[in-house]
């Protein structure tokens, strides 16, 4: 939908009551959709109005219309504040994406965010045949939401896979097009991974009070 800011997660677009937004050119997300796609524990303060973030080793901390976080109790400045609007938290999604271990892009061309977990191993596909398209289902029944053409083929056009079938693959577009793609009319090309999880060693996670 071009007449909003669109978010999306690894292979699934993200509708909930409340979408993103661009300020500045800084990408906002509503606490409600960090909470439930990202980081279960984040937590807000409606008294002191402050939005607290806990990772394995450090401790994060917004206030509503600040401009200094502050990490482990040493301020960072951020490019943009925490805002509340209408009882809707908006979050700096790019000044935390270090701490989640995330990648975050912004397609301004058909306004999508791309939010993608560092800590995953990636398969890449590209079409081999001009017929190939993606589908909203699996079947030829469904619409068709993007179509290749020789120029892909000849360039290797890469889309993103994330689920794997009998004969489809689910994917995802450079442009954030989610969809499924015929077998038969792909390659994988390329398998590699980000980072891997790190091992469990045994020590207790720092859990601050």
């Amino acid at each position: 939908n071009e007449q909003k800011v669109n978010l999306v997660i690894e292979g699934d677009v993200i509708n909930e009551k409340d979408d993103p937004r661009i300020v500045d050119e800084e990408i906002l997300i509503p606490f409600d959709t960090i909470k439930k796609y990202i980081d279960p524990y984040i937590y807000w303060d409606e008294n002191a109005k402050k939005v607290t973030v806990t990772t394995k080793d450090r401790v994060i901390r917004m206030k509503t219309e600040n401009l200094t976080a502050m990490v482990n109790n040493e301020p960072m400045e951020l490019n943009i504040p925490v805002i509340e609007d209408e009882g809707v938290i908006y979050i700096p999604i790019e000044f935390l994406s270090d701490f989640y271990n995330i990648e975050i892009s912004y397609l301004e061309e058909n306004n999508v965010i791309i939010i993608d977990f560092k800590n995953s191993i990636i398969q890449q596909a590209s079409p081999i045949d001009e017929n190939a398209v993606i589908r909203t289902g699996r079947s030829k029944r469904y619409p068709i939401v993007k179509e290749f053409d020789a120029s892909d083929v000849e360039n290797g056009y890469t889309q993103r896979v994330f689920e794997e079938y009998e004969k489809w693959y689910k994917v995802r577009a450079q442009d954030g097009t989610i969809g499924y793609i015929e077998k038969r009319f792909v390659v994988i090309k390329r398998v590699f991974v980000n980072k891997l999880p790190e091992e469990e060693t045994g020590n207790d996670a720092w859990k601050p009070i």
